[in-house]
């Protein structure tokens, strides 16, 4: 971001590995204008190969990161990328972590094969919502076909799109 260069470890069988995803790219766009609290503790969850934690590691100031995938591949990226790192190979759709958050970032997958697919969001919202502080926020990038408001709004407090273009919409949902 900004000029900056991110060093990552990727594989083939990692979404996107061998490019940025566009979806991740407009999530990371939306970075000025995201507030957090000094020094926060935030989530990259479904973290992939973990530009999103790397980004915002650098970008918050004082942040305490945490990355989560369930996909083993994914995991030993971010752990060859950033040794020490904390990362979690955990399926965020069964329940919550263990830890309070007062981000979280996500890409959310929307497919199965080819076919469409909300099952994750749609079992990750409360999972989400019982990690965060109150006043915690998950920031989410999807097409903008998708149904996310709706999957959303039964678990937080507010719950608005913050950015669109043709393709994708960011939303901020937020825990009072």
């Amino acid at each position: 971001m900004r000029g900056q260069g991110y060093t990552v470890q990727t594989q083939p069988g990692v979404f996107s590995w061998e490019h940025l995803d566009a979806g991740t790219a407009f999530l990371l766009a939306q970075f000025p204008q995201m507030r957090w609290p000094q020094a926060p503790h935030l989530l990259d969850a479904g973290c992939g190969y973990g530009i999103l934690g790397a980004v915002a590691a650098h970008e918050f100031a004082g942040a305490q990161l945490t990355w989560a995938d369930d996909d083993l591949l994914a995991v030993g990226c971010v752990q060859a990328a950033w040794p020490g790192a904390d990362v979690r190979a955990v399926d965020l759709t069964a329940g919550p972590l263990e830890v309070r958050f007062e981000g979280i970032l996500c890409n959310p997958p929307f497919h199965q094969g080819r076919e469409q697919d909300t099952a994750f969001m749609r079992q990750f919202a409360a999972h989400a919502a019982a990690m965060l502080e109150p006043g915690g926020q998950l920031w989410v990038v999807a097409n903008r076909f998708l149904p996310y408001s709706a999957l959303l709004e039964p678990h937080f407090d507010r719950v608005r799109p913050v950015a669109q273009d043709n393709r994708f919409q960011v939303w901020q949902a937020v825990r009072a």
